[in-house]
């Protein structure tokens, strides 16, 4: 009778914040390099093909023409908007893989230091958020006048393509960055605010060169939003906060896209954003410190052992 080897543990045996989870003893050194390797190539490759097919879709259809493909004028259409959402959806899927198949850990680790979703803390923080940017775009209104809105032929497409596929895009952002990126990251540092910072200054890097910006007002924006979410992460032991704000703060943006000109919704040259955007910046490192006061009200873990007790792969359920 053969006698069962020892069983690679592969989450952590020693209380350790959300950005050390992959601190453990079935770490070696090269598994967050490879991880990030293989992460950053899938998702390069997915988003550009996924892209190019929406082009050329958009190409046959007729809403996007070769002329204006030859004077670099091409304009945002439903199904571009519908190809960059899917793209960063996508990231979901990379930063899972990466995770089960380098990492080894369940699903439900990833998400949060408890083993799974959280759904009624997701469901409050983007009830405490909401408010925040109700007010940011009353405030938009009062100094800027109310939006000309019209209806046409993107209208209704364009409802439903933010509506189905902003919370998962936002998902995305948040699993790639906040979650893969800054897994990798902090897996080399033994002291864990070290591992955060470093692992929040990568993570927020390649946050602002996702959106592709050269106007220095959004990269400010960028950065100060990659560096909250990373916070909200650590300090709630999870991804939801970082999830809802983004989501609320991206719908805030898009409430009246399918009721405008969607001309320039990719342009973020210099000059495209202002010092007016600090009043969302306000808006949403207010939403940040209302969700981490009600974090440590409710007394959320901020570390977990769960391999301490386990010893084995499967100790939670996936989502």
């Amino acid at each position: 009778m053969s006698v069962p080897g020892p069983v690679e543990v592969v989450l952590p045996v020693e209380p350790r914040a959300y950005h050390e989870f992959y601190r453990n003893p079935g770490l070696r050194w090269w598994k967050p390099l490879v991880a990030l390797v293989a992460a950053a190539a899938a998702a390069a490759i997915v988003m550009v093909v996924l892209q190019m097919v929406f082009f050329l879709v958009s190409l046959a259809s007729g809403s996007v023409t070769i002329s204006q493909v030859k004077a670099g004028n091409v304009s945002a259409t439903p199904l571009l908007f519908l190809g960059n959402n899917l793209g960063l959806v996508a990231l979901i899927g990379v930063a899972l893989v990466a995770n089960r198949f380098i990492f080894r850990q369940p699903v439900g680790w990833f998400v949060s230091i408890q083993g799974r979703l959280r759904w009624r803390l997701l469901g409050r923080f983007l009830l405490i958020a909401l408010p925040f940017f109700l007010l940011m775009m009353c405030i938009h209104i009062a100094i800027r006048g109310f939006p000309a809105l019209k209806m046409d032929a993107n209208t209704v497409p364009m409802i439903l393509i933010v509506l189905l596929t902003t919370p998962l895009q936002c998902a995305g952002e948040e699993f790639a960055t906040r979650g893969l990126v800054a897994r990798c990251i902090g897996a080399w540092f033994s002291h864990e605010t070290l591992g955060w910072v470093v692992s929040t200054a990568v993570a927020t890097a390649i946050f602002m060169v996702l959106h592709v910006s050269s106007d220095p007002w959004l990269n400010l924006f960028y950065v100060c939003f990659g560096v909250v979410a990373s916070w909200l992460v650590w300090r709630t032991g999870g991804l939801e906060a970082a999830i809802a704000v983004h989501y609320v703060n991206n719908m805030a943006g898009l409430v009246w896209t399918p009721f405008t000109d969607m001309t320039g919704i990719f342009n973020r040259q210099a000059g495209t954003g202002s010092a007016f955007d600090l009043i969302q910046l306000a808006c949403l490192i207010f939403s940040v410190g209302a969700i981490l006061w009600q974090a440590k009200r409710m007394k959320l873990p901020v570390q977990a052992a769960p391999g301490q007790a386990s010893g084995h792969l499967d100790t939670a359920a996936d989502i």
